[in-house]
């Protein structure tokens, strides 16, 4: 009946739930025979109804419990009334072949209510369900089918009183109802737009089917198992089929099971003093009503999409489940030191930059199919084997590849010669045998050369089983250190710099030190203070320096007389923890959303600014394994002021993250070159953009700012680009030509500018672009 009025009115067959299919229902499941699954009344919407038609309930309008011989049948698409035990004909694929296919009663008990072989009335409130599920984990032990069923018929009873007695066979302890005021509906509890808690449960089956295999989702011993059951009848949330956020948190739920999350160190589901550990401070326990953004170890974006997933040190024990290539805005996964056993996932989402797996006890293979925008490989302290061919000439953009102490075997293949950006490779401790591959050593000794101390960045680690594999360029060398064994990596050589400019440091305010050993051995305090200054002058203006109504100014005393670190000239974090200050006061820190220095907590993972701790702890900022910065992210954090040009310094800064803020003034005109994410959106940043951005950039977002100019510099400059975000500027000029030139270039917005004239032919017609999404103002361009 049903069918036929949807293709008689017309309902849209790609919706589920509009007037038009309520329509139908309504008027097709008046009469319907709930025995044999068929309807008892082929009349359509609009004929008179019969008044001693029995009512039925909407929720009995499915062929619950019923082997529906349609599941044979080819379903018609975005229709859910054919089904078997309630799961969805089109994805259940064991339905499909075997129509007097049961699936476990675990999870579609905990969806439906219904056991398929007794009367007893669906219930899917909120209440009910805790109560049921409270009832079966308490009691049902012994007559399992039995007692679950008592348990139904106890908690969907009409009223608080009407309970089954002892005699009847109920559950030693009865099923405990939180008390509502009101009694309880016997019908199904409706909610996400007029759809029933058993509509709701396989709609929602459909959708996480297109990540995990349905049997799975169907088995409740799986972890994909537990986190769907999870999501429909436990989770507080309560999501709906077409939540956002839906994949998300359910893949994080599977993280969850899959690593025995009940064990835990920290920040279980049960554990009360999760914002209380030293590892996690003021995170949410997993698995909570709060949002998963706010759970231990994850940081999300703007738009609450996960971007961080650390967990280190944290007794994760179990495997890396496949649904982990989900999280598509990831750029960080931190699951080292833990005990994590099987094969590394063959699939993570492209946008990962850093993947941190050291110290497990992780077999198998390296997968090839590693994302190629990886800067970071932590694999160091595993269980894995096989050859390096297919991993090495993957990975282009690679900086730190730790592979040392597992079980590889082969040779050092040429294309480790192709990674140009290459600082630590690590192979010590494996089955690798042969040469160093003379290209590579060439390009080690050309990179040395071109640099006027005679060091670079190149390969400032290599290492081998000097025993086993010939290197002449490892450093250290095997013949001062057998091949740099197991053994922390280098600082990184201080770089010359221009001669410090004579002066002297800001006055008035650093007290004046004592003759002798101060706070630095061999040096007195005042000493100290002008090497500070002198070394500081090299990053920052000097008139600036000693001005202290200035950030840098008011940066230098803070280090010198209030820091409670209390560095000494030379030491290879002082600049980087100047520059930071400098941020922090360039943007009015004290007024900051999260994390300024008064802060009595920081919710982003971290510790408030000018703490006393190392930098690499304040919130929002991340450091490599030498202690160097290479992310923050201040996003949506009240940052107001000018972006301050001394962040060009941060040398090994990779992601740098401040949107949706109040930042006003102009782009600086130089950043590292090594950064490759520069989210500056959503601000107040006037002028131009700067053609000299990093090189290196994938992904640039200015969108929702007040730039103005041209953009041709900008992508003669920026040839790596994957996503470019320019749109609701005041930009002007054509679309130039040299667009067609960025290769990797997914996502292009240029809408809401001033831009005029035609796109390129050179980029409609190029067949080396797959360009996904292009923008313009189609009235313009």
């Amino acid at each position: 009946c049903r069918d036929d009025c949807f293709d008689d009115k017309k309902c849209d067959p790609t919706l589920f739930f509009t007037d038009c299919h309520k329509q139908c229902r309504d008027k097709c499941c008046d009469g319907k025979d709930a025995d044999d699954g068929g309807s008892t009344d082929s009349s359509k919407p609009g004929d008179t109804d019969s008044d001693d038609e029995e009512e039925v309930e909407e929720g009995n309008c499915e062929v619950e419990g019923k082997k529906a011989v349609e599941c044979g049948a080819d379903p018609k698409p975005g229709r859910f009334d054919k089904c078997c035990r309630g799961l969805i004909c089109s994805v259940d694929r064991v339905c499909v072949d075997d129509p007097d296919y049961v699936p476990e009663t675990d999870v579609t008990d905990a969806i439906t209510g219904s056991s398929g072989d007794d009367d007893t009335p669906l219930c899917n409130t909120v209440e009910e369900n805790d109560c049921k599920l409270e009832c079966y984990e308490e009691n049902c032990e012994e007559n399992e089918k039995e007692c679950r069923s008592q348990c139904r018929k106890g908690c969907c009873e009409r009223t608080e009183g009407s309970r089954p007695s002892a005699d009847e066979g109920t559950p030693t302890r009865s099923p405990t109802r939180r008390p509502t005021g009101t009694a309880a509906p016997t019908t199904q509890e409706l909610s996400c737009n007029g759809i029933n808690q058993g509509q709701r449960a396989r709609i929602i089956l459909m959708r996480l089917s297109l990540i995990s295999d349905v049997e799975d989702l169907t088995d409740p011993d799986t972890p994909e198992g537990k986190a769907y059951n999870w999501i429909i009848s436990k989770d507080e949330l309560r999501l709906c089929p077409l939540e956002e956020n839906l994949e998300q948190r359910y893949s994080l739920a599977v993280l969850y099971y899959a690593t025995n999350g009940d064990d835990w160190t920290d920040c279980s589901k049960d554990d009360d003093d999760c914002g209380g550990s030293k590892a996690f401070p003021g995170a949410e326990p997993w698995l909570n009503k709060e949002s998963e953004c706010a759970w231990a170890g994850i940081a999300c974006n703007a738009r609450s999409e996960v971007r961080n997933l650390e967990l280190p040190d944290n007794n994760l024990r179990g495997t890396i489940p496949s649904e982990i290539h989900v999280f598509e805005s990831l750029d960080i996964i931190g699951l080292e030191d833990n005990k994590l056993e099987g094969t590394i996932p063959e699939k993570f989402n492209e946008s990962l930059i850093r993947l941190r797996l050291n110290n497990n006890r992780l077999t198998g293979d390296i997968p090839s199919t590693l994302p190629p925008r990886l800067i970071a490989l932590y694999l160091n302290s595993n269980e894995l084997e096989g050859t390096l061919d297919g991993v090495i000439g993957s990975l282009p953009n690679m900086r730190q590849l730790q592979l040392n102490d597992n079980q590889l075997e082969g040779d050092i293949p040429d294309s480790l010669a192709e990674m140009k950006n290459l600082r630590i490779a690590r192979f010590e401790e494996n089955k690798i045998r042969g040469s160093m591959p003379d290209k590579v050593c060439r390009q080690k000794e050309d990179a040395d050369d071109a640099e006027s101390d005679g060091t670079s960045d190149y390969l400032m680690w290599l290492s081998v089983d000097c025993d086993r594999v010939e290197c002449d360029c490892c450093s250290p060398s095997c013949d001062e250190n057998g091949g740099g064994g197991p053994g922390p990596a280098p600082s990184p050589t201080p770089r010359p710099g221009p001669t410090p400019p004579s002066g002297s440091p800001p006055s008035g305010s650093p007290p004046s030190g004592s003759p002798g050993d101060g706070i630095c051995p061999g040096i007195s305090d005042d000493d100290r203070i002008q090497e500070i200054f002198d070394e500081l002058s090299e990053i920052s203006d000097q008139d600036e320096l000693n001005d202290l109504d200035t950030p840098q100014g008011k940066s230098i005393v803070w280090l010198v007389t209030e820091d409670e670190k209390q560095l000494c000239p030379g030491d290879d974090t002082l600049a980087q923890r100047y520059i930071l200050s400098v941020l922090y006061y360039s943007t009015n820190g004290d007024d900051w959303t999260d994390c300024s220095q008064d802060a009595s907590n920081c919710d982003r993972n971290g510790d408030p600014w000018l703490s006393s701790n190392s930098e690499c702890e304040w919130g929002g900022v991340q450091c490599n394994m030498r202690g160097f910065v290479e992310t923050i992210e201040l996003d949506v954090n009240n940052l107001d002021g000018a972006i301050p040009t001394e962040m060009k310094d941060l040398e090994f800064l990779d992601i740098l993250n401040f949107e949706n803020n109040n930042l006003s003034g102009e782009i600086p005109e130089e950043f590292n070159d090594t950064l490759i994410r520069l989210r500056l959106n959503k601000n107040q940043l006037t002028g131009t953009i700067p053609g000299t951005l990093s090189s290196r950039l994938v992904a640039l977002y200015l969108a929702d700012n007040d730039l103005e100019g041209t953009i041709d510099d900008l992508l003669e400059g920026t040839k790596s680009l994957n996503r470019l975000e320019l749109e609701n500027n005041r930009l002007s000029g054509d679309i130039p030509t040299s667009l067609s030139e960025l290769p990797s270039l997914k996502i292009a917005r240029f809408n809401d500018n001033d831009f005029e004239g035609s796109m390129p032919d050179e980029v409609c017609n190029n067949p080396d672009q797959n360009i996904a999404i292009l923008a313009v103002d189609c009235d313009k361009v």
